[in-house]
């Protein structure tokens, strides 16, 4: 590395900062281990335009399980990747020989130029085995070699599989990419399945929270061993490490990262098989309104349809509260009325200060039955559901609006029974 380019590469280091960041410095007495001792990582490596790249490279069978699930299962679900599922609108059907899962260990969490991506692991199917690279940095001058070699190997078709990866893992190597091969790599450009958003929209309401080592205890019966590191002590191990070469703690971080891509394996599986199963008794009441919230909004009416239906039948109350007023709009908006009737009514028994359905049904008995008995019936109880509301302007428009309606309904009431 020529000196102007060491300078300006320690500056950018220089301004490394943020949470649990740890501050890297570019020199030739960083250690590099060319031939790790025994007991250490099986290092190989590779020769590439831009120097030597140390790379770990390991593979699974297709009957190897992650917690409950084969990774041979992720083989059969092309038929199932498709826009519903991923949210990529182009997507009919990809291929899973093209899902790259992908995560990285990193300096630190704050991202930007002054963030070195460590270790990069990269996992994808070959033929009828499971292969993870892991791309190690065993000095910080090596990174453009690192790069460069996943950068060969990912090749131009990737569809990337991450775990916020969107948000960190994807800007950090593109940056990375700049500072170390002095090149723009649009990796953003590739479609990209992000389980974190996808895990927030199936599990958000049933799980604590939507960490990863979360959804592998509570859904994917994964359980890490003592080998395992917690995530915010990883920038300090690798500082340690070009402190004094040692490659122990450096083996645990591997493992780490191994982890987190098996999991992704089997949280995409998993996900996929919420959409496959047809007896929605097998899922979790939370699950099911989820899938119908997800038809929904891919514009899947059918099975939106039959979701909201097996939902309202749920024993949860929120679950179920949800699917009445889901399902009670959706008829409404198909211009069935009539059907709707009953998910107002429904919904208003387990909302007792609720004004909206009974506001639905006001407006049903006037304007569709024109029943106006009932419709001043039902708007009278959304009036009464507004004493229990706070004093404030949203309170003070509805009731503007109820009170209107009862005049009207009064005038139209009179109306008719002077006709009569």
């Amino acid at each position: 590395m020529v000196e102007e380019d060491k300078a300006a590469l320690r500056r950018r280091l220089s301004r490394l900062g943020g949470r649990r960041s740890v501050r890297v410095e570019i020199s030739e007495e960083s250690p590099r281990i060319t031939a790790p001792k025994s007991g250490d990582l099986p290092l190989q490596e590779r020769k590439t335009p831009q120097g030597t790249a140390a790379v770990i490279e390991k593979a699974y069978s297709f009957e190897t399980k992650h917690g409950h699930t084969p990774i041979g299962d992720l083989i059969r679900l092309k038929p199932h990747l498709n826009a519903t599922l991923t949210g990529i609108e182009y997507v009919e059907g990809l291929d899973t020989e093209n899902l790259v899962f992908l995560d990285t260990e990193t300096t630190g969490l704050a991202g930007g130029a002054g963030t070195l991506a460590f270790l990069v692991g990269a996992g994808y199917v070959s033929q009828d085995q499971f292969i993870l690279r892991q791309y190690f940095l065993r000095s910080p001058g090596e990174e453009a070699a690192m790069l460069s070699a996943l950068e060969e190997d990912l090749g131009d078709r990737p569809v990337f599989v991450t775990y916020n990866g969107k948000t960190f893992d994807i800007p950090l190597l593109e940056t990375r990419a700049l500072v170390g091969l002095r090149k723009r790599w649009r990796l953003s450009k590739h479609p990209h399945i992000d389980l974190l958003h996808l895990t927030r929209r199936m599990w958000r309401k049933l799980l604590p929270d939507c960490r990863l080592n979360t959804v592998e205890n509570e859904l994917l019966g994964v359980k890490r061993t003592g080998e395992d590191i917690p995530g915010a002590e990883i920038p300090a191990i690798y500082l340690d490490y070009l402190k004094t070469g040692d490659m122990e703690d450096i083996q645990r971080v591997c493992y780490h990262n191994e982890i987190d891509i098996l999991s992704l394996i089997s949280l995409l599986i998993q996900l996929a098989g919420r959409f496959t199963q047809e007896d929605l008794s097998l899922l979790k009441d939370g699950e099911v309104l989820a899938l119908a919230r997800w038809y929904e909004r891919a514009g899947n009416s059918d099975p939106a349809d039959a979701a909201l239906r097996h939902a309202i039948e749920s024993e949860i109350a929120e679950v179920r509260l949800e699917a009445l007023k889901r399902l009670s709009f959706r008829l409404k908006r198909e211009g069935q009325s009539t059907d709707a009737v009953s998910c107002w009514e429904q919904w208003s028994d387990l909302a007792p200060e609720d004004p909206e359905p009974r506001l639905e049904l006001a407006k049903y008995y006037e304007w569709k039955i024109k029943d106006y008995h009932k419709a001043q019936h039902w708007a009278k109880e959304a009036m009464v559901c507004l004493t229990h509301w706070p004093s404030g302007r949203q309170r003070a428009v509805l009731w503007e609006r109820i009170e209107h309606r009862q005049k009207r309904l009064v005038l139209k009431k009179n109306k008719r029974d002077s006709q009569d």
